[in-house]
């Protein structure tokens, strides 16, 4: 993904931290729990893994939706349909009564 910085006129690369990444942070995490040398510090580590595995659940259904977006067809003609107030769906000739 690209941005463009018009502020400092500088083109900027911007990486997307993938599921993966999350889910190794995560065992990263876990392996430190294991190690802690306190229960409050086991625990800490351990709220930490669940943070960076639910960023690699959000990260795997944006992904999921961008890709899903990408697909969409793009309109083709210049002509926006749009349909009429509902008071003027009646066909003509026939009366709401």
């Amino acid at each position: 993904m690209r941005a463009d910085s018009a502020r400092f006129g500088v083109a900027m690369e911007i990486k997307m931290i993938t599921a993966a990444e999350y889910r190794a942070w995560a065992e990263e995490s876990l392996e430190c729990a294991r190690n802690a040398d306190s229960e409050s510090s086991r625990q800490a580590y351990i709220k930490f893994a669940e943070t960076w595995l639910e960023s690699a659940f959000r990260a795997e259904r944006l992904a999921a939706l961008l890709e899903r977006s990408s697909k969409e067809p793009t309109t083709t003609t210049d002509y926006e349909w749009v349909l009429p107030p509902f008071g003027e769906w009646r066909h003509k000739g026939t009366s709401l009564k």
